[in-house]
């Protein structure tokens, strides 16, 4: 079974050959390099399945691989370290598309974690780019309508249930276009603070507030020439929608604390899983923003509406869990496939795919049983687990984690953010898988 190959970018000798240690453990092959330049060299030469990178070097930031990385057209999954000093480069990074970041120092479960979820979450290379071509009706009829509009400038909406899978559209909808070699950038509002989002989208200049000690990009800058996907949009306060609508009209924006009008080139794309026309009604979301975005709506079928692509998806989603987790799980049983087609699946690919993967991990090898989909711990987003006291919590959060392969899955099983889920493990004392 093939190994995934990971890129290590780090100066200090000691970090670097732990880093290696960790990832060979981990049954993945490493290549390393200590300088911007040296990476740079490798990745010209070499396709690497994640790349963890130190962000300071003795040449350069390490941004300038990641710059580099968005010029391919399936960018390599990139997994930053840092120290707490260099947080405001380090939080550059993730806009400009980093997978991850991790603050020195890091212990190998960490590291290894971060690597493997990045991996997980990313898109696959373009030599397979389309790993299986869904074949219901509804599905093609939506792509069809996603070809179409892929060819246009214009914005689209893409709307939707939960887990229905408008990121991979989105990105579809870019690589469709001519704009197909320039940067995708993708972020999710709903994990954006209220009161950064205007620096994020547009950046700010030194001295825009206290702690503002350097000028930074925005998503929109690094974006520039190509695809800007903001999913739940009906999270940016009401103040950046209202800047978003400039950059719509105009193509210009400017960057928090300045008054200097900067030109763009971004396509950008939308999602939301609300009614935006309520959101509208209850003076929650710009009228005028909404009729900006909805020129090209597409509506992403529920896989309840798909169900010639339940069993497919499944079995694709069992081979990458078989790769992933170095495992030789052959396919399922009757009963098993039974349960896997007659199931609804109200969280939709999403909730699929994090039930193939924990039942992969249960049977190891051979046939999945019917018993080992553990479809009942999949919980409706918008009914998430309810953490009412400490007991409770606890017991609820070490469940969690002992049923996902992720803390991002344990997360999103929870209800809660990865960063929420952190510090309730570090309160509890759960360092440790």
């Amino acid at each position: 079974m093939s190994r995934y190959r990971v890129l290590i970018v780090e100066d200090d000798d000691v970090m670097l050959r732990l880093a290696k240690n960790w990832m060979q453990d981990a049954k993945m092959q490493t290549d390393s390099a200590q300088k911007v330049s040296e990476a740079l060299k490798l990745i010209a030469v070499n396709d690497y399945d994640a790349i963890v990178c130190d962000l300071l070097l003795p040449d350069g930031h390490g941004t300038k691989i990641l710059e580099k990385l968005n010029e391919k057209r399936t960018p390599t999954p990139f997994v930053m370290m840092t120290k707490v000093t260099d947080a405001p480069l380090a939080v550059n990074a993730m806009k400009m598309g980093a997978a991850d970041y991790l603050i020195k120092p890091v212990h190998d479960i960490q590291l290894v974690d971060a690597v493997q979820n990045a991996i997980r979450n990313s898109p696959p290379k373009q030599k397979g780019r389309i790993i299986y071509e869904r074949q219901s009706p509804a599905y093609q009829k939506m792509m069809r309508r996603v070809k179409l509009f892929a060819t246009t400038e214009s914005t689209v909406l893409i709307y939707g249930e939960s887990g229905a899978g408008k990121e991979h559209i989105a990105r579809e909808i870019h690589y469709m276009s001519h704009r197909k070699d320039k940067p995708y950038i993708a972020k999710d509002c709903a994990a954006i603070h209220t009161d950064t989002a205007m620096s994020i989208l547009f950046g700010h200049i030194k001295g825009a507030f206290t702690g503002a000690t350097e000028e930074t990009t925005g998503l929109i800058q690094s974006a520039e020439g190509g695809t800007l996907f903001l999913d739940e949009i009906e999270n940016l306060p009401m103040a950046v929608q209202k800047m978003l609508l400039r950059v719509l009209e105009e193509r210009v924006y400017q960057k928090m604390g300045s008054n200097r009008d900067i030109r763009c080139n971004i396509r950008l794309v939308v999602a939301s899983n609300e009614n935006l026309r309520d959101k509208v009604n209850k003076g929650e979301f710009r009228k005028d923003l909404l009729a900006r975005i909805n020129e090209f709506p597409i509506e992403v079928p529920s896989l309840r509406f798909c169900r010639e692509d339940i069993l497919p998806l499944a079995v694709e989603f069992m081979k990458d869990s078989n790769e992933m987790n170095h495992l030789d799980v052959t396919g399922f049983t009757d009963e098993a496939t039974k349960k896997i087609r007659d199931y609804d699946w109200p969280e939709n690919v999403r909730q699929l795919k994090h039930t193939i993967d924990r039942a992969v991990v249960l049977t190891r090898n051979g046939q999945i049983q019917a018993d080992e989909i553990e479809i009942e711990e999949v919980v409706n987003a918008k009914n998430p687990l309810s953490l009412k006291n400490e007991e409770l919590e606890k017991e609820k959060i070490i469940k969690a984690i002992a049923v996902t392969s992720s803390y991002d899955e344990a997360a999103e099983l929870l209800g809660i953010t990865r960063e929420t889920l952190f510090q309730k493990r570090k309160k509890y004392g759960l360092t440790k898988r």
